[in-house]
């Protein structure tokens, strides 16, 4: 019986230390999806035109065809921001989930 406990807490440490080595090729896969966020925007304005369904896209769409520079220039920026937010947060990401990632 004196071998149970650390037979346990061996295989604890093992667990522990798989699902460690399995969240590092996670981390990197965090940045891929992030960078797929303007596909969204993409796959929004056609969906939205096809099912006729308003949102931002149906309204890139709508100011597109009337010349609404403004509103054009906003939606742009609202999207741009939307991805560098994205992407700063995969990047934060993959630093919490791999420390050896350093500041570049």
């Amino acid at each position: 019986m004196d071998g149970l406990p650390s037979f346990f807490l061996g295989m604890l440490l093992i667990l522990a230390s798989a699902v460690h080595l399995r969240w590092l090729p996670l981390s990197g896969a965090r940045t891929p999806f992030a960078a797929d966020a303007g596909l969204l925007v993409t796959g929004s304005v056609f969906v939205e035109t096809l099912f006729a369904y308003p949102g931002l896209g149906h309204l890139l769409v709508t100011a597109v065809g009337v010349r609404g520079y403004p509103l054009i220039e906003g939606l742009f920026l609202v999207v741009s921001l939307a991805m560098v937010l994205a992407n700063a947060g995969a990047d934060v990401l993959s630093r919490w989930l791999d420390p050896r990632v350093g500041a570049a």
